[in-house]
């Protein structure tokens, strides 16, 4: 069962946008990541999810496929309709967070595949705009952008 699951956790970069994810789906998502493990048992990470018109918004200030030729990166037109934005206190985290972020990032991306949902784990972003429109008072965004998506 949950070979099938990892199967289904291939990176996408393009996504269907007339079947947005909802700020419910990316909340149930959610729930799933408060149940993994966490390093110390700390729970210091926090979430921003981002659909709709921020999600728009927020596709200019991502990488998707920054090893691919200019002619093959994904465009607006098959751009991520959901994000959620991993939040850490402090900008030079240690090794436990890291462990932490990662952790979160694969759950995101599985809890994501269950419900037929593609993600991409990006690191190529803006972390000044990501940081700039969080309501957490004293986090920004750490390195770690998970994407998502119903991919066509």
């Amino acid at each position: 069962m949950f070979l099938s699951l990892a199967k289904k956790t291939r990176t996408i970069r393009r996504f269907d946008i007339d079947k947005p994810v909802t700020r419910d789906e990316l909340l149930s998502i959610l729930e799933c990541v408060r149940y993994v493990a966490s390093a110390g048992n700390l729970q210091r990470i926090r979430y921003i999810t981002l659909c709709g018109d921020e999600a728009v918004r927020a596709f200019g200030a991502i990488r998707l496929g920054g090893y691919l030729p200019d002619d093959k990166k994904p465009d607006e037109s098959v751009a991520p309709t959901a994000y959620i934005a991993i939040l850490s206190e402090s900008e030079d985290p240690d090794l436990n967070f890291a462990i932490d972020v990662g952790i979160s990032a694969e759950a995101i991306v599985l809890s994501a595949a269950e419900r037929g949902i593609g993600a991409c784990i990006v690191r190529n972003f803006d972390k000044k705009y990501f940081s700039s429109i969080t309501t957490e008072q004293g986090f920004s965004c750490t390195d770690i952008i998970p994407t998502a998506s119903y991919f066509p």
